[in-house]
C-alpha cells in the first residue's frame, strides 16, 4: 500500500488548510465512512457545516453502529446539530452523546472499522467546515493495529 505525503482531509479540495498525512494514496474519508462496519468519532465540538460535509457518507454507510461523542467546553457544539443527531439516534443506528463536562474535552479522533481493516485519524480538525476545509489543521492516519485498538478502548471507557 503506497502512502501519500500530504492530501486534503476531505478529498476533492486543494491541499491547503486541513491536511491528512500518512494515508494510503487516494484515501477518502467519505468513502471510508461509506464502507465502514463501525464508526466512532470524538470531537471537541460539532457544527452543522461539519455534519453536512459527512452526512451523506454516514447515511449511506454500511456501519451497524455510528457513535458520535461531542464536547461542551467553550459552548461550541451547536444545539441544532445535537437535536439532529438525537433524532437520528431514535430512527437509526447512530448513537450521539455529550462528553462529561468535568474536564475540557478536546480530542479530534475518527476510528473506522471496515470488513478488512481498521484505521484511525487523529489530529486537530473538529467536525466543522473550518476543521475539514478552511482552517489550518493537520491530522495523521494510523493503521497500526495496536494503536487503533488502544484508541477504541479509550473511546469506549465510561
Amino acid at each position: 500500500m503506497i502512502k501519500t505525503g500530504i492530501q486534503p482531509l476531505l478529498m476533492g479540495g486543494a491541499v491547503s488548510g486541513s491536511i491528512l498525512v500518512g494515508a494510503p494514496e487516494g484515501y477518502s474519508l467519505l468513502e471510508a465512512l461509506r464502507k465502514a462496519s463501525c464508526v466512532k468519532t470524538a470531537m471537541e465540538f460539532g457544527h452543522m457545516t461539519g455534519w453536512q460535509a459527512i452526512e451523506a457518507a454516514i447515511q449511506q454507510s454500511r456501519a451497524k453502529k455510528v457513535q458520535i461523542l461531542l464536547g461542551v467546553a467553550f459552548f461550541q457544539t451547536e444545539p441544532k446539530l445535537l437535536k439532529l443527531l438525537l433524532g437520528l439516534q431514535e430512527a437509526r443506528r447512530c448513537e450521539a452523546k455529550l462528553a462529561p463536562a468535568q474536564t475540557t474535552f478536546h480530542p479530534k479522533v475518527w476510528i473506522i472499522t471496515g470488513t478488512k481493516s481498521k484505521h484511525a485519524i487523529v489530529g486537530s480538525a473538529n467536525l466543522s467546515h473550518g476543521g475539514f476545509v478552511t482552517n489550518t489543521e493537520c491530522s495523521a492516519y494510523l493503521d497500526n493495529a495496536d494503536s487503533v485498538t488502544s484508541l477504541s478502548m479509550w473511546f469506549d471507557q465510561p
